[in-house]
C-alpha cells in the first residue's frame, strides 16, 4: 500500500500498517500542488460509492503456507548490492526471467536475475533534463521499454531494455497516479480525465482516448467543488496482455477490469462479496469513515488489505495482502493469485509480519522484506 495524502486530502492508515504506508508521498504531492497549481480544498461529503448489485460470492479458501527458499538480494549486505536503496515495486518479467525492482531514492528501476545478479539499471540520474528525474513512483515495463513516472509532476521516462539507454519522455496531467504499458505502443494512466476511468497515450505522448467509467470507481467526494485529485486516490493499474486493463481500488479491496474500449469485462467487490474480507472489514472497522475537514484539509482513516499488485502469466493477477489486525499479528501477510475473469483466488501465507508487503511471482513468489528492505524467494507448496 502507498500512503496517499493529497494536498487537500490527509489520509492516515491503522498502527499496524505502519510500515506499508511509509512511502513520502506527502512531500510529493505538496511538490505537485506547486508544480501543477492544482490544489484546490475539497468540500466534505461522504465519498460515493458505485452503485451495483451482489456479484457471485468470491470464495477464498484456506491460505497454504509457503516455504522460504532464500535471499534474492539484501541491499548495502556486499558491495556487489550497493547500487539497490530501497524496494519500493516489484515485478516478475516470465520471458526473460528477470525480476524489474523500483528504487525511488535512486531514482531507477533495477533488473536483476534470480540469482540475484544486477543486469541493468534503467534512470539513475537526477535532474529535470531529458532522461532525468527527480521522483520515480512508479514504473511500468514491456518487453522492450521500462517506463518510470513521476506523479509529482507527471513526467514519464522512457527507457530501452536491451541497453537501459534513454528513449523517450513526455508529460501527462498532474491526476494521473500510476501508469502501465499496453503492448510495445500504448501507455495506461490512471484515474483518467473528468468522467473516464483511464487514460490512454501512445508511447511518443500523444493522447489517445480516455475511456471507461468514471462512476465504476470510487472518490473520496462527490462535490463539484471537489478537486480531480480525489477521483480514485488509491488505484493502481496493470495490464494483462495488450487487451484487458486492470484498475485495483486499493482502499476498497475492489478489481475492475476493462478491455481497450473501456467496456467493463468483470468487477470483483471483496469487501461485497468474500465472506473472509467482509469479516476482516467487520473486526477492524468501517473502510473509509466519513472525510472530516479540518481547516483546508479533508481528513480520513482508512485500513488497505491490498497492499501490492502484479500481473502475471495466463490471465493471472499477484496480490500482496494484510488481513485483518487479529489474523495480520498471528499468521503475518498473505500472497494471492487471482484470475479476475474466472473469479478464482489462491491463498498463500509466509508466517512473519515483515515480509510480503510489496510480492509478485513466477514459478516462486519474490516479496519484500520491510525490516531490511531485501527480496526474499519462497517456493508454492506442492
Amino acid at each position: 500500500m502507498r500512503k496517499v495524502c493529497y494536498p487537500a486530502v490527509v489520509v492516515s492508515c491503522f498502527a499496524l500498517l505502519a510500515v506499508a504506508c511509509g512511502s513520502g508521498q506527502p512531500a510529493a504531492d505538496a511538490q505537485a500542488a506547486a508544480e501543477t497549481g492544482a490544489a484546490e480544498a475539497p468540500h466534505a461529503g461522504a465519498p460515493p460509492q458505485p452503485v451495483e448489485s451482489p456479484g457471485p460470492p468470491l470464495e477464498t479458501p484456506d491460505p497454504r503456507p509457503l516455504r522460504l527458499l532464500g535471499p534474492l538480494v539484501v541491499p548495502d549486505t556486499t558491495e556487489a548490492t550497493m547500487w539497490l536503496g530501497r524496494v519500493d515495486a516489484i515485478a516478475y518479467d516470465p520471458a526473460a526471467d528477470h525480476l524489474l525492482v523500483l528504487d525511488p531514492q535512486g531514482r531507477a528501476v533495477h533488473e536483476v536475475t534470480q540469482a540475484g545478479r544486477l543486469v541493468r539499471s534503467y534512470g539513475g540520474k537526477q535532474g529535470a533534463g531529458p532522461g532525468e528525474l527527480r521522483f520515480a513512483h512508479d514504473f511500468g515495463w514491456s518487453p522492450s521499454r521500462v517506463a518510470i513516472f513521476a506523479t509529482t509532476n507527471g513526467k514519464l521516462v522512457l527507457f530501452h531494455r536491451d541497453n537501459g539507454r534513454f528513449a523517450s519522455e513526455f508529460r501527462t496531467e498532474a491526476h494521473h497516479r500510476d501508469v502501465a504499458l499496453l503492448g510495445e505502443d500504448r501507455v495506461v494512466f490512471v484515474p483518467g480525465a473528468p468522467g473516464h476511468a483511464f487514460d490512454v497515450y501512445s508511447i511518443d505522448g500523444a493522447l489517445i482516448a480516455s475511456r471507461g467509467d468514471a462512476a465504476a470507481l470510487g472518490s473520496l467526494c462527490d462535490d463539484p467543488g471537489c478537486s480531480r485529485r480525489t477521483h480514485c486516490p488509491h488505484c493502481e493499474v496493470v495490464t494483462l496482455g495488450d487487451s484487458l486493463i486492470v484498475v485495483a481500488e486499493m482502499d476498497r479491496t475492489r478489481l475492475v477490469v476493462f478491455d481497450t474500449t473501456g467496456a467493463q469485462r468483470a468487477v470483483l467487490h471483496f469487501e461485497r462479496d468474500s465472506e473472509l474480507v467482509r469479516g476482516w472489514r467487520e473486526e477492524d472497522g468501517q473502510n473509509m469513515t466519513r472525510p472530516q475537514a479540518q481547516g483546508e484539509l479533508l481528513v480520513m482513516e482508512s485500513k488497505h488489505y491490498f497492499l501490492d499488485i502484479s500481473a502475471l502469466p495466463g490471465g493471472w493477477l499477484g496480490i500482496a495482502v494484510t488481513p485483518s489486525g487479529p489474523v495480520f499479528r498471528q499468521a503475518g501477510r498473505e500472497y494471492w493469485r487471482v484470475h479476475p475473469l474466472e473469479r478464482r483466488i489462491e491463498r498463500f501465507h509466509y508466517g512473519g509480519g515483515t515480509i510480503g508487503y510489496k510480492a509478485s511471482s513466477g514459478a516462486v513468489v519474490f516479496a519484500v522484506d520491510s525490516e531490511d528492505g531485501g527480496i526474499y524467494r519462497y517456493a508454492f507448496p506442492e
